[in-house]
């Protein structure tokens, strides 16, 4: 076996938590990967309606505050996947946030959070055309939050726009 197939093997034993799920395909493709040990919430009524049948029974419709202060149904979490959802949350939030997280993760968990990036030429765009947008994130503000919320920012990934043409002028 190779290093890679074992990689694979660790995280199809991994326990998956997705804050803010919305209609499932996170999870729905979680499953697709083989993955059996997940959990999504989300405080609207989206996912029940609209999501796959096979992420239905993963699926809590309910606010993460909420889950966590239930005590998160026991469950110790080895990644915690937050797209498009920390901009939502003010700042004082998203750290309190991450330190209400922090009894219920594993000694190896990776939190991926995914933001809109405002230091991209288009990044005011995203944030200020939504108005439930409460914060604006950069790399190195994601850095500064990780490390006042006690976490390590491993890294910041660019997120691509366009055409495989504009992605290749851009690089």
């Amino acid at each position: 076996m190779v290093k890679s197939d074992c990689h694979l093997l660790a995280i199809l034993k991994c326990h998956f938590f997705e804050i803010g799920c919305d209609e499932g395909r996170v999870l729905a493709y979680l499953v697709a990967k083989g993955v059996e040990n997940f959990i999504g919430i989300d405080p609207d009524n989206v996912s029940s309606d609209v999501g796959p049948h096979a992420v239905a029974a993963h699926y809590r419709q309910l606010g993460v505050e909420v889950f966590l202060a239930s005590g998160a149904e026991g469950q110790k979490f080895d990644r915690v996947l937050m797209i498009d959802v920390l901009e939502h949350y003010s700042v004082e939030e998203t750290i309190q946030l991450f330190r209400s997280l922090r009894p219920y993760l594993s000694d190896a968990t990776k939190l991926l959070v995914r933001v809109p990036n405002s230091a991209s030429p288009w990044g005011q765009q995203f944030h200020y055309g939504d108005l439930t947008h409460k914060s604006a994130y950069t790399p190195d503000s994601i850095r500064q939050l990780a490390k006042a919320a006690n976490y390590h920012c491993l890294h910041c990934f660019p997120h691509r726009l366009g055409s495989p043409r504009r992605q290749l002028t851009e690089r």
